[in-house]
């Protein structure tokens, strides 16, 4: 008697498109190689707090990096096999950030409300005059009148975990 029994599927390579990719950006997974006709279906096997994955696609959902492992399944000819890819999650770009003054004239020794709409993440806002500060002074979200001029504030965004910092003027 002899047994013929399935045989090793050919290298299998898995493949993200793009490897890296910024936070909630989105990867294309692949494979090249293997055998037979067993389906091919993909897992996060490490770093599942920065990827997550639903059918072909990977999303990145925290900054890090993630192995993704794809699995060949077997069929009556060929073993199961397996690959792994690993894809790198960095920070991504804010939203546009608006800075708002209101009002956005003020006389000497009067005040404007600063605030800001836009922008992405937990980061905190804070401002500063980048321009004419010998008209105008900001203390917190305020700006007073210190002068008689023009002047520029710019608010500042800051990073978190999944955001760069922004700024708007």
């Amino acid at each position: 008697n002899v047994t013929v029994g399935a045989a090793n599927q050919a290298a299998l390579t898995a493949v993200a498109t793009p490897s890296s990719i910024a936070f909630n950006a989105t990867s294309a997974l692949s494979t090249t190689g293997g055998s037979g006709t067993g389906t091919v279906s993909f897992t996060v096997t490490a770093g599942n707090t920065f990827c997550s994955i639903l059918g072909n696609t990977l999303t990145g959902t925290g900054v890090g990096t993630c192995t993704v492992t794809a699995t060949k399944a077997a069929d009556a000819n060929y073993n199961v096999t397996t690959a792994t890819v690993n894809v790198t999650v960095g920070a991504a770009n804010q939203a546009a950030l608006t800075a708002v003054a209101t009002p956005s004239s003020i006389a000497f020794n009067a005040t404007s409300a600063l605030s800001t709409t836009g922008g992405s993440g937990t980061g905190t806002v804070s401002y500063a005059v980048t321009a004419g500060n010998t008209f105008c002074a900001v203390t917190g979200n305020t700006l007073t009148g210190t002068g008689v001029g023009t002047c520029t504030v710019t608010a500042t965004k800051a990073a978190d975990a999944n955001y760069n910092l922004t700024t708007a003027t």
